[in-house]
């Protein structure tokens, strides 16, 4: 299915404000229709949906996002993936043209895009990450999917009675093997934020810095398997 709407700007409304200050809409059939911005990246979107409305990847679509300041911004996007369960539906957004839909949101929104300081990606469906945790003072060790990727620390995915154990401000020792060439990649992360979602818990980790040779080592690591992925995308997007 594809789906492709007109640009309504003042008819738009979009779903709850998140830490964004954005709500989202997607065109389905014939007209908008709210869902949840969960996240972004470089040049995605991630949705909450009350269901993936027939989409699949691959398919072409409208989406909008409205700020609560200002006036909506409607863009093309492709459905790079779906993920549905008993409750709804995660689906994950390509623009087609990142940099203007940056640049027509507000000032705040626009800097929440790279809150981090530095790019996001979201690994690929085909080349997933699995992280293993351990916990510095505790024997506490959890294994987690990787939603987003960045030079300065990692977004995952933990089961609820997992994410129950973790604490904002605890550190753990992270390893997982980079997609690029299988390298396994080892650092230390703090515990930032841990948010409940329907499929368990997001969780923030953002890497300890140190001024150590093998520290530069992975994060150069990191930062190329950042880049590659974003050529990816960029040639997706312009296809």
């Amino acid at each position: 299915m594809s789906s492709s709407g007109p640009r309504r700007p003042g008819a738009i409304r979009g779903g709850p404000q998140g830490p964004y200050g954005l709500g989202a809409a997607l065109w389905i059939d014939t007209d908008y229709v709210p869902v949840r911005l969960l996240n972004v990246a470089f040049g995605l979107l991630e949705l909450g949906a009350r269901s993936a409305f027939g989409l699949k990847p691959g398919d072409r679509c409208t989406v909008a996002l409205v700020p609560g300041d200002g006036e909506a911004v409607t863009a093309t996007a492709w459905i790079r993936d779906t993920t549905s369960w008993s409750g709804g539906a995660r689906l994950v957004l390509q623009l087609v043209d990142a940099e203007a839909v940056h640049s027509a949101l507000p000032q705040r929104s626009q800097l929440a895009f790279n809150r981090r300081g530095a790019f996001r990606v979201v690994p690929e469906s085909r080349s997933p990450i699995l992280a293993q945790l351990s916990h510095t003072e505790t024997s506490l060790e959890l294994s987690a999917s990787v939603i987003s990727v960045s030079v300065t620390g990692l977004g995952v995915l933990l089961p609820a009675q997992a994410a129950s154990r973790v604490v904002v401000g605890d550190i753990y020792r992270v390893s997982f093997d980079s997609p690029l060439d299988g390298a396994h990649l080892r650092l230390v992360a703090e515990v930032r934020y841990v948010t409940p979602s329907p499929v368990g818990a997001r969780v923030g980790l953002a890497f300890v810095t140190s001024g150590s040779a093998h520290f530069a080592k992975q994060q150069k690591h990191i930062a190329r398997y950042v880049m590659e992925l974003q050529r990816r995308l960029l040639r997706i997007a312009s296809d």
